[in-house]
């Protein structure tokens, strides 16, 4: 692939620890703002089954910014006929800027609601009978204590965190005027103890989001795409690729400017395991231990479909599916692309037809022991690039 000016990947950026997902360099151009508002309702939440009394309350949030939080909901232990839901009602207004690629890109490369955080606050139920079959004495002895340790100390306002989800706003970006959904909320991390909940007994919330139906979220005038790119997993590593190493993945993505931006991919996993479930996840969750980290897109399990010049030495579909090593990402980043992206976009797959790859291994211990040769020190970097001559017929990824 021959070299102009802009198509080379920042190799610099993938190299700092807190590289960001994009630039979010803005325009030049200062055209007045045009804003939309997204308004989000959660309804009421399901499978609610405690054994003490509890107070539960739903934050919503956007990374760092709280966007609201609903009143304190009384849940009843062991109530003989429990509701089938308990309303909540609690609405919040999420205005985002549409022609401001900054304000778009927050809520396609990380979900809106990417940590719906269900604040849990139990305490102790005075009037519940004891059950257990101890000794008046024991009991007396307990009650003893409890109320020595009343006297000297405070009542507590600790939270439990007991539930994560995210919700995409996709739907509504296409054209969607009105979506309701239901999201399980997961604890935040796994957990293999007996304390384990079934699927079908976890909490849900029932989520409803919607925009003005008289307005299009997009201006007829503003032509606007979207990317996405899924960096999935590289297959039969070499030898040296261990979990001794840090893996990196980068391209470039024409967004808004002649000056491509650097698109990256951090914590790449050197597994043994295969991922049966195949789901894409999203970058800025993949530290989440539960299911709220996965976005509704699945991986394509045809192995058919994916271009393959070394078939003949090598399947595909029996690496996927095998548990050897790898190393795993299967991570999603999605962009809007403004006019002037899209343009360029074009004529570089036309003039091209491949898009360029940059993978890069650092040592763990990198920046540390200098017991370790130079050779084995020093980031090692590997390049390809891929066929993508498709995306320039409508319909096709």
């Amino acid at each position: 692939m021959s070299k102009r000016k802009g198509n080379e990947i920042n190799v610099k950026n993938m190299e700092k620890d807190n590289t960001e997902l994009t630039s979010t360099s803005e325009p030049s151009s200062a055209a007045p703002p045009i804003e939309r508002c997204i308004e989000i309702t959660i309804k009421a939440i399901e499978n609610i089954i405690r054994k003490h009394n509890m107070l539960l309350t739903v934050s919503i949030q956007h990374k760092d910014l709280i966007l609201g939080e609903s009143d304190a909901i009384d849940i009843l232990p062991n109530s003989p006929d429990p509701p089938a839901a308990y309303d909540i009602n609690y609405t919040v207004q999420f205005p985002i800027t549409v022609n401001k690629r900054s304000s778009i890109d927050a809520v396609l490369s990380a979900p809106i609601l990417n940590n719906i955080l269900v604040k849990v606050t139990e305490r102790f139920n005075e009037n519940a009978e004891i059950h257990s079959p101890i000794s008046e004495q024991n009991v007396s002895k307990k009650k003893t204590r409890n109320k020595s340790a009343a006297k000297n100390s405070q009542p507590t306002n600790e939270t439990k965190l007991t539930g994560i989800c995210s919700l995409d706003v996709m739907p509504l970006l296409l054209g969607e005027k009105c979506v309701t959904e239901k999201l399980i909320m997961e604890i935040p991390k796994m957990s293999y103890s007996g304390a384990a909940v079934s699927w079908p007994n976890l909490p849900m919330l029932i989520v409803t989001m919607k925009h003005d139906k008289e307005i299009d979220f997009f201006p007829q005038d503003m032509q606007a795409n979207f990317l996405t790119i899924t960096l999935e997993s590289i297959y039969n590593p070499l030898p040296s690729f261990t979990d001794d190493y840090e893996f990196i993945g980068g391209t470039i993505a024409y967004i808004d400017s002649e000056v491509p931006d650097d698109i990256i991919f951090k914590d790449g996993r050197w597994t043994k395991v295969c991922d049966f479930e195949r789901n894409k996840r999203w970058q800025e969750l993949h530290f989440l231990e539960n299911r709220a980290k996965n976005s509704k897109q699945k991986l394509n399990c045809d192995a058919k479909g994916t271009k393959n010049e070394f078939k003949t030495v090598f399947d595909l579909k029996k690496k996927m599916e095998e548990h050897a090593p790898r190393i795993e990402w299967n991570y999603m980043s999605r962009h809007i692309i403004l006019h002037i992206g899209n343009r360029l976009m074009q004529e570089h797959i036309n003039k091209y037809k491949y898009w360029p790859f940059v993978f890069m291994m650092t040592p763990k211990h990198f920046g540390g022991s200098q017991s370790k040769s130079k050779d084995t020190s020093q980031p090692q970097l590997y390049q390809c690039y891929i066929d993508v001559t498709e995306l320039l017929y409508p319909g096709s990824n």
